[in-house]
This record gives C-alpha cells, structure tokens and sequence, in this order.
C-alpha cells in the first residue's frame, strides 16, 4: 500500500502525493537559456537551502572555474539546474537535478626518504615530498624489508607529523655487529585515522659496527 503525505501548496492548497514514487516532471518544451551550478558538501543533505550557487552558465558553456580550497579533505557534489527563458526551472529539488561528485584529497604524493648520516649507535633520515597540510605521520621501523618483524609502528600528530628529519638509535655494545633496518612512512592531511598516502620509498638504513 502506497504513503500518502498532505501538506500545504503555496500556501492555499493541500496536496496529496504518492511517496514511494519518484517526483514527477513534464517533458521539457523549452530550450535551456542558462544553467545554475550548485555546489553542496556530501556529508550535508542535498537541498538548495545547504547548497552555494557557484554561478549561471550558458548551456553547452565549458571550461569553468570554481575556486575551491578548504582548509580539510571535503567532497562536493555540484548538481546543475536548467532554466527556460521565462525562467522556469527544470526541477523544483535540489536532489532530482544532474549531479557529479568532486573528490579532493590533500593527501599529495608519497613522501621520499634517504639516510643522512650514519654511526654505530645514532643515525638520521630525511623526509621530503609530503603534504604541506599534513596532520599525522605513520612510521614503521623492522628488521627485515617486509616489515613483518617490527621494531617501531607508531601514529605522529602535531608538529611531529611534519618532522622533515627522524633520528633512530640503538643501545651500546662494545664490538656489536653492524646492523640494517628497514624504514618507510606515510601521511594522512585528515587525522590519526587516515586515509593515508602510499608508503614512501622502503629505506634501508645501516649502522656501523661499534669498536671495542
């Protein structure tokens, strides 16, 4: 059994409408004089009262420019509203309008990592190429080049995730062997939780063998 909904018409009138049907539209008689662009965040529900007007556009017009640079990774969706030249709207809801998503992502590329200096018991790495609007770093450190065996697997946040050099250590050992780890990061310009980029590059970094 269908859902009827009655509600006020322009404010003279009661209409009756069938919900569990798709609004309905008449077939376009007109031609399109201007196109209205509106743009709505995803996570907010598509109505023009929580959408901006980006511009009006003729039809067929292309290579538009819409300045858009939050301060967070925010998906929108710009949805088009047809007009006729007396001005007539093709929908009369901001959701039954032609709708494409735009992504966006700070995450950036990947960041690169080299070893700077090298000791038996203190080395550093650098850490270029990542996100100026980077939050958070990941850092895996182990002892071999799949990473199953780790020695460090911490999240970085604050000024720590935008370090653009890390230092790792071991503990004195007369006469020690040399020793190789393996090292790789990644940034998140969301937060602790990701998403994430791809791991940098997969440093091998050595430590010198320690005198007696």
């Amino acid at each position: 059994m269908a859902d009827l909904t009655a509600k006020k018409c322009r404010g003279i009138n009661l209409q009756a409408r069938d919900c569990s049907k798709a609004r309905w539209y008449p077939d376009p008689t007109a031609p399109a004089a201007w196109v209205e662009v509106w743009a709505v965040d995803t996570d907010k529900p598509v109505t023009f009262e929580h959408a901006t007007l980006i511009g009006r556009y003729a039809p067929g017009q292309q290579d538009i420019a819409i300045d858009y640079n939050p301060a967070t990774d925010r998906y929108k969706e710009l949805r088009a509203v047809t007009y006729s030249a007396a001005g007539v709207p093709n929908v009369r809801y901001l959701d039954d309008a032609p709708a494409v998503t735009v992504l966006f992502s700070r995450l950036g590329d990947p960041a690169v990592i080299a070893q700077t200096s090298y000791d038996p018991l203190n080395i550093s790495i650098s850490i270029t190429g990542f996100s100026e609007f980077t939050t958070a770093m990941h850092l895996q450190e182990a002892t071999d080049s799949g990473f199953t065996s780790l020695i460090t697997d911490f999240v970085f946040t604050g000024a720590a995730a935008t370090s653009t050099s890390w230092w790792f250590s071991r503990s004195s050992s007369p006469g020690q062997p040399s020793e190789t780890r393996y090292v790789r990061v990644r940034h998140s310009s969301t937060g602790a939780s990701g998403p994430w980029t791809d791991w940098s590059n997969e440093l091998a970094i050595f430590f010198y063998e320690e005198p007696l």
